[in-house]
């Protein structure tokens, strides 16, 4: 059998995976916008944070698919610690895109749920769901940017001292 774009089968699939996701991405996001300009307007905060959504999702896959040409899902063996190094640090960073695209994707259900109703308690669910999310938003942020020791935030290797960010049994 050939292999998917000439690369093994792990980086194949990830591409693959990107790639497809970057055109529903697309497509439902278009949907959307045609719906919102043709057929029932206006344009609103929910379709904002999907825009937003749409965005870094697209920036997430475009990230992952340079990232796969940079080597990631291939052997570790095979690369220079320079190549590990960048490897590291951009996938580092496109985590940070896919925290910003989940949070815009729930924001934008948030959203419509004001828009659809007017009645307090459903307003009330709606804006208390917006604030757990953007909670749960800047802590995953903070969490990614501050999971090892500086300089080098991305490295996680023993001798960096990364938080444990899951407890295991001997936590106390």
């Amino acid at each position: 059998m050939m292999p998917i774009f000439h690369l093994e089968e792990g980086p194949a699939y990830l591409l693959l995976l990107a790639i497809t996701s970057a055109i529903y991405l697309l497509m439902v996001f278009a949907i959307r916008l045609f719906l919102r300009l043709k057929v029932n307007g206006p344009f609103g905060k929910d379709d904002w944070a999907c825009a937003l959504s749409t965005f870094f999702g697209l920036v997430y896959s475009v990230v992952v698919v340079v990232q796969v040409f940079l080597g990631f899902g291939s052997a570790l063996r095979h690369f220079s610690p320079a190549e590990k190094n960048t490897m590291a640090i951009v996938g580092w960073a496109n985590g940070m895109c896919l925290n910003l695209a989940g949070y815009f994707s729930k924001m934008s259900a948030c959203f419509m749920l004001a828009r659809m109703t007017k009645t307090r308690e459903h307003l009330a669910v709606a804006y208390g769901l917006m604030a757990a999310m953007t909670m749960w938003m800047l802590q995953a942020q903070i969490s990614t940017v501050f999971q090892c020791k500086y300089p080098r935030p991305w490295d996680t290797s023993p001798h960096n001292v990364c938080y444990d960010r899951v407890c295991r049994l001997s936590c106390p």
